[in-house]
């Protein structure tokens, strides 16, 4: 708004202008979720709202155990509050990262019932973040199962998406970081670090700045990063890993031998332990290999 009035109206001006941003913000969180989301937060269960923290932070720990509780706990917050995208978005999210990180169940009825949440999430509120998110897990996942091309666009697209709904969103903007990394490590390199400016302790976006930074030929940047994130969290096996990666660039074979088998030992992941199996073979040792595979 232009406001043209005399000097000596200042403080009139001041609370014209307070006025109106006041009734502005207002019309833009009812616009963010309309009278029906206002009505449901100002109703919500206080335990509702408890289960979706606890379920929030097992989510982020990212182990099999978290991720089954959080998934548990979204299950039962999906029946407390059928009309509450959030949480089958996250339930959704939750589901593909069991099936495809952890091996959790079968792959196909699992990524359907997450894609049918996404579904309604989204049908609930077409603004959300978190919908948007899962969804570009769905299509990530499905690109690596199935080679799908389509796949592969549909998920930077709903990484992007989300990236724009929610700009303070460190989740959203490391999971577009991470996934553009390998055909464009420096956009990526540019979306990691205002991630972890908003949140420097988000180990997932540490990890993906890492790998971003190595791929531009950062290796020495990456493995300080990497290090530092074991210090933080040492149960963190995917920066046990990414360290091994960095190692092996590097040609520090012996020394990346020691990471992975550190990253596979708990055995909540079979990445690693293929990661380990690999450099055994590569190293001549099929015994050693074979047997970093038995587990799974």
């Amino acid at each position: 708004e232009t406001y043209d009035r005399p000097m000596n109206d200042a403080f009139a001006i001041q609370s014209e202008i307070a006025d109106g941003v006041a009734t502005a913000l207002k019309a833009e969180l009812f616009a963010g979720g309309g009278e029906a989301a206002s009505g449901r937060q100002a109703l919500r269960d206080p335990e509702a709202y408890r289960l979706e923290v606890v379920a929030k932070g097992q989510l982020r720990r990212r182990g099999k155990d978290h991720v089954m509780a959080a998934q548990a706990i979204y299950r039962r917050l999906i029946e407390m509050e059928p009309d509450n995208a959030e949480v089958r978005a996250a339930y959704a999210y939750a589901t593909a990262y069991l099936a495809q990180n952890h091996l959790e169940g079968d792959f196909t009825p699992a990524v359907r019932s997450a894609e049918a949440q996404i579904a309604k999430a989204l049908e609930l509120d077409p603004q959300s973040s978190t919908a948007y998110i899962a969804k570009g897990m769905v299509g990530a996942i499905r690109f690596i199962r199935e080679g799908s091309a389509q796949a592969e666009i549909d998920a930077e697209a709903a990484y992007k998406r989300a990236a724009d709904l929610a700009p303070r969103d460190p989740e959203a903007l490391s999971l577009y970081g991470d996934y553009i990394a390998a055909r464009r490590p420096q956009e990526a390199v540019t979306y990691l670090r205002r991630a972890l400016e908003i949140d420097p302790l988000d180990r997932i976006a540490n990890n993906a700045l890492a790998g971003s930074l190595a791929a531009t030929g950062r290796l020495d940047e990456a493995e300080q990063r990497l290090r530092a994130n074991i210090e933080l969290f040492p149960e963190f096996v995917d920066s046990k890993e990414q360290l091994g990666d960095v190692l092996i660039e590097q040609g520090r074979l012996d020394q990346a031998v020691i990471w992975y088998r550190m990253a596979a030992a708990p055995q909540t992941d079979p990445s690693s332990s293929i990661q380990l199996a690999n450099l055994y073979y590569n190293l001549g040792l099929p015994a050693e290999a074979d047997g970093a595979l038995a587990p799974w």
